[in-house]
């Protein structure tokens, strides 16, 4: 048995949908959809996979592939510092492979690649062994907080026996934006780039969210409507920005509001762009608006009517809605930095920045 490994050629991307069908089976996006594949592990994200058609290291035994892991190109920021790195997605083996350490040859041949950081989220309980062998610092689950905002709607997803308490402590939403800050939605504004910079410098290590990538994961994205807010003091600077979706629930009436993003400069920035959030919330009627998060401010998303999902076991807030299922789910992650980088001399630790858009978790079921 002679098991190669390489990217993925142009002329094999039929053949990667085609083991995603026959291995995760036909209904996963990845097994129907090959521009949405095309797009999530596109080439044209680092000069690394120029020649590849995917973004993707695969494992070949003869003409058949046995193994994949997807390279989702993303360069990281430390402390306002950018380097590259890529988010990991999609390891997998064939059955009758999984003996032969598949696995472990893939992400060793992703840790050989030119990238100092490699991050994922959503991981197979089965395989946290593995990368804590290779030195990720792991985390059991991303914070999720939710805000419930129609509370009948609501009524009808949650389950548990402190929904009633849950329900009936549940404050109207306040529209209220802070005096002399406007917001407003569109594309990301020139000046992003340099409040990013700016917001990271005082602590931050996750992926690299200047204009060019809010562009690339949300207003290019194949399949998803995501809208961008971004705040503004009363001299005009930015302070804060902000994507959510809106998501109806398969097969029912019900829909629910996903806030994917928040950089906020201060409170002042946090409470301006949950203002005007959970105002369209209650605009579109959404049972209840959920965010995941590793850097919340609790005190404001507290005072607002936020409740932390770990902090009420007796609530289940359900999580999948295509379709509905009436349970919930741990967003677990892992994190990396590969080879002599000064980053691992500062306490990066202490400032990861993950959310449910990093990697390949918010997507189409």
């Amino acid at each position: 048995m002679n098991i190669v490994q390489r990217f993925v050629a142009p002329s094999e991307i039929d053949g990667t949908v085609e083991f995603f069908r026959r291995y995760w089976g036909a209904g996963h996006v990845l097994a129907r959809d090959r521009s949405f594949l095309e797009w999530q592990l596109s080439p044209r994200r680092s000069p690394v996979f120029a020649e590849a058609g995917l973004a993707a290291l695969g494992c070949w035994d003869g003409d058949r592939m046995v193994g994949m892991v997807g390279l989702q190109a993303t360069d990281f920021n430390c402390d306002g510092d950018v380097a590259p790195g890529v988010w990991l997605t999609n390891l997998m083996s064939a059955p009758d492979y999984v003996d032969q350490g598949i696995g472990t040859k893939l992400m060793t041949g992703a840790h050989r690649l030119p990238f100092t950081c490699y991050g994922l989220i959503g991981i197979n309980l089965a395989v946290i062994p593995m990368y804590r062998a290779m030195r990720y610092t792991c985390a059991d689950a991303t914070p999720r907080y939710v805000r419930l905002v129609d509370t009948d709607a609501a009524s009808r997803l949650l389950s548990g026996d402190g929904v009633n308490e849950r329900l009936a402590t549940t404050t109207s939403v306040d529209r209220r934006v802070p005096p002399g800050v406007t917001v407003t939605e569109g594309e990301p504004p020139l000046d992003w780039d340099a409040f990013w910079t700016a917001y990271t410098r005082r602590g931050h290590y996750g992926i690299h969210r200047d204009a060019s990538f809010l562009r690339w994961r949300y207003l290019e994205h194949p399949r998803f409507t995501y809208r961008l807010l971004f705040a503004r003091d009363a001299s005009g600077s930015l302070i804060g920005g902000a994507v959510f979706r809106l998501e109806r629930i398969r097969d029912r009436d019900e829909q629910v509001l996903r806030l994917i993003e928040v950089t906020a400069g201060d409170d002042v920035a946090w409470n301006a762009l949950l203002a005007a959030i959970e105002g369209l919330g209650a605009d579109h009627g959404v049972a209840f608006i959920d965010h995941y998060t590793t850097c919340p401010d609790e005190t404001v998303l507290r005072a607002r009517g936020w409740y932390e999902e770990l902090d009420r076991a007796d609530v289940v807030t359900p999580c999948l809605f295509q379709p509905f299922v009436a349970q919930t789910r741990k967003m677990n992650y892992a994190t990396r930095i590969v080879g002599a980088s000064p980053w691992k001399d500062r306490p990066w630790r202490d400032s990861v920045h993950i959310v449910k858009s990093d990697g390949d978790q918010d997507r189409p079921n």
